[in-house]
């Protein structure tokens, strides 16, 4: 909330916000926020340890294994060369999608009673390749606009990143809802 208050939804410009190195009140609170975002990375990977624990390894995919180990380590460049600015959007994304992500995690834990209102883990999914997609256009908008001062090697690791990730969760989404529609439609067909 600190990065939409503080910066995206206040005073940052969406085209063009170079980062803010002073000691000014705001750039330091920007910069503690970011290191929160690196810190919840480890913590976020305790659904690891309960997919371990639950004897759910199918859900410790590529996908997860990669996030969890790719994650931490680029958040932790980000803020360490440039926390704030134009390189705090992809944390603000992340943080309402994962709020949506974890609330969805906790009603499912209720069991069956609750899961059946729980149909929509597909558009959970989507958002969070909205999320990539947007990321994905504003670093390329940042890369050809000349008189912005961005790190070039933040762009592209955010870019690459975001470009990483969208390729997996659209793997992911089509492997998951496209092939239950294939396989209740040949249901329908053999009965």
């Amino acid at each position: 909330m600190n990065l939409a208050l503080l910066g995206w939804f206040t005073k940052y410009n969406w085209r063009c916000e170079p980062i803010d190195f002073s000691n000014n009140w705001e750039a330091v609170r920007i910069a503690e926020v970011c290191w929160i975002c690196f810190l919840v990375k480890f913590y976020e990977f305790i659904d690891t340890v309960f997919f371990v624990l639950r004897k759910k390894n199918s859900q410790i995919t590529t996908l997860h294994v990669f996030h969890h180990a790719l994650v931490p380590i680029t958040v932790w460049i980000g803020i360490k060369y440039g926390a704030g600015g134009y390189n705090t959007l992809f944390p603000l994304l992340n943080s309402f999608v994962h709020t949506w992500m974890y609330l969805y995690y906790a009603l499912a834990a209720f069991g069956p009673c609750v899961q059946k209102f729980l149909c929509w883990k597909k558009y959970l999914t989507k958002l969070q390749m909205l999320q990539f997609i947007i990321v994905l256009v504003f670093m390329l908008q940042l890369y050809f606009f000349p008189t912005c001062k961005v790190s070039k090697v933040i762009l592209l690791i955010n870019f690459m990143k975001a470009g990483i990730f969208f390729v997996m969760f659209m793997n992911f989404y089509a492997n998951s809802y496209k092939e239950k529609r294939i396989k209740v439609t040949s249901g329908k067909k053999s009965e």
